[in-house]
């Protein structure tokens, strides 16, 4: 990323930090900053900045049209896998809410929104509800043509000046 804000000029200073982090096979936005200092600064505000809305293609067909995950995750250094845990000093909070857009082939299309920012956070609250991520090996869907999750829109408050941002991926 650093060398496309460099626009080609290999000596150019011209950097960027890297704000908060997707899953690997996770698709859309994310947010880079200009100075370090900034990069932290939104990173200890992350949930009082930013709001971010995800679509998700889940295994099964969810007959709710809404609804919430909280638990307390936890990430397992043996495993590599994040799992909800029921004592709050094991784990941090998360909250995960939903709406269903359309069910079709045995999956339904879901709206999720973050009040939270956890590692893996809605690929373990819906594989623990019995419907993982399609494509979602990990955390026990069925192989498929990758992983069905998308950071679809990023809403941002500049902690400086107060400017609303919005991002949307690109198709």
């Amino acid at each position: 990323m650093t060398d496309w804000v460099r626009k080609g000029q290999a000596k150019s200073r011209n950097k960027v930090w890297l704000v908060h982090r997707l899953d690997r096979e996770t698709s859309g936005v994310m947010m880079f900053a200009k100075s370090e200092a900034l990069a932290e600064r939104i990173r200890d505000k992350w949930n009082e900045l930013t709001e971010k809305r995800y679509i998700a293609r889940v295994e099964g067909e969810i007959k709710e049209e809404n609804g919430v995950f909280e638990s307390y995750l936890r990430d397992d250094p043996k495993t590599m896998k994040v799992s909800s845990v029921e004592n709050a000093k094991e784990g941090k909070f998360a909250r995960t809410e939903w709406r269903r857009l359309s069910a079709e082939r045995g999956t339904t299309l879901v709206e999720v929104f973050l009040k939270s920012g956890r590692k893996n956070q809605i690929r373990v609250h819906f594989s623990e509800a019995g419907h993982p991520v399609v494509g979602d090996v990990k955390y026990g869907a069925k192989k498929a043509d990758g992983l069905h999750l998308r950071a679809e829109e990023l809403t941002f408050r500049h902690p400086e000046t107060g400017k609303v941002f919005h991002w949307h991926a690109a198709d």
